[in-house]
């Protein structure tokens, strides 16, 4: 798995949902927009040190399989599958 977000700022944005069940519908990478085409699979996390919840989403983004991991304070993180 390959990760740009060493180099690049991530941006997700998201659709507003019911409860909190809001869903990313576009990532910019840099300047670069990639639409999330297809979400798989959605996991909440608890971090057991710091009581914060994270989600992570797998997903197609422009065709291509992709980890978006949400976490605190506004950090988003991209992984690309090879």
């Amino acid at each position: 798995m390959r990760t740009d977000n060493k180099a690049l700022k991530v941006v997700v944005k998201f659709r507003a949902g019911y409860k909190g069940e809001e869903v990313p519908r576009q990532v910019m990478l840099g300047n670069r927009k990639l639409c999330v085409d297809k979400i798989f699979k959605r996991k909440r996390i608890l971090d057991s040190e710091t009581g914060c919840v994270h989600e992570e989403f797998s997903c197609l983004l422009e065709g291509k399989e992709a980890k978006l991991s949400i976490r605190g304070a506004g950090e988003h993180y991209v992984t690309f599958k090879d």
